[in-house]
């Protein structure tokens, strides 16, 4: 079977990161808006505020470059009637790396806040974090010397995300799930959900590695479209659990049994006290009531 050209990977490239993009400013323009109207007498939570805004900073910038790149690419073939070359842009690599990054300190939080900073439970994601950002910067300095991808850094990197992501989400849910003082039965969906965000960004890292043993369009395809996948994957953990606790809330008349009607991601005093569920910095987000039971 012929291969596809390197101008037809790209369009699909850059019309999959557009929808990707559409789909994160709907779901980021909800967050806010749960935000704004619901608790718009209550003061913004200077961790969620970062986290937000550096995920849209990401996704715009790197959807930004990959349009430009793109568009350059095609005016360049047009003017030299020579065939269309895969537009190679190394600041969106560079954008690649920080929006992993940033995707791992965003779950190595909340398995901090959740287990209480615990050393024996912080140390590997830590140590991975840093591992992915020493082979992040391994691999820009080679791209910005050679122009060439370092396979064997980009390769790491994309499996020590993976791991790290399949480590702290499992953590985070065995502690949402197996919590026995608190209603199990919320906690468990909250789990669910983390669960899913964790398989979704495994996935895409085995869809990534499988892309690079086909070729560098395909492998390009799939690395422009990561921040987007980053960004709505952290956008729907809000957006759900808001969504979900909204359910409850209206079938129970309103009624909130968590103080000053906060969402908190669940620490070992939350467990205890009540019942909330924190997804960035423990006491400190507001975003969503969670009622007692009757």
């Amino acid at each position: 079977m012929a291969r596809p050209s390197a101008l037809t990977v790209s369009i699909v490239g850059v019309v999959a990161e557009s929808v990707l993009f559409g789909v994160f400013l709907v779901l980021f323009g909800a967050a806010i808006y749960f935000r704004a109207t619901r608790y718009k007498h209550q003061r913004w939570s200077t961790p969620l505020a970062f986290i937000f805004f550096v995920l849209l900073s990401s996704c715009t910038a790197h959807w930004i470059v990959s349009t430009v790149s793109f568009a350059r690419a095609l005016r360049v073939a047009e003017r030299t009637h020579t065939p269309f070359t895969t537009s190679f842009s190394k600041l969106g690599t560079i954008l690649i790396g920080v929006s992993v990054l940033v995707g791992n300190t965003v779950i190595i939080n909340r398995l901090r806040v959740v287990w209480d900073s615990r050393l024996s439970v912080m140390i590997l994601p830590v140590l991975a974090w840093i591992g992915t950002f020493v082979a992040a910067v391994v691999g820009a300095e080679i791209l910005y010397r050679t122009g060439e991808y370092n396979e064997v850094s980009l390769l790491l990197d994309w499996v020590v995300n993976s791991v790290s992501i399949v480590y702290c989400s499992g953590l985070i849910a065995a502690r949402l799930w197996l919590s026995p003082q608190v209603d199990g039965r919320r906690h468990r969906r909250v789990a669910a959900i983390l669960v899913e965000s964790a398989a979704i960004m495994t996935g895409w890292t085995v869809l990534y590695i499988v892309a690079m043993r086909i070729g560098l369009e395909f492998q390009q395809v799939i690395g422009n479209l990561t921040p987007q996948v980053i960004g709505i994957a952290d956008i729907l953990i809000y957006i759900r659990i808001a969504l979900g606790w909204s359910q409850v809330e209206t079938s129970n008349g309103g009624s909130s049994g968590a103080a000053n009607g906060t969402l908190v991601m669940t620490s070992p005093e939350s467990i205890i006290e009540a019942i909330e569920v924190d997804l960035t910095d423990a006491g400190n987000v507001e975003m969503e009531s969670v009622p007692e039971d009757k």
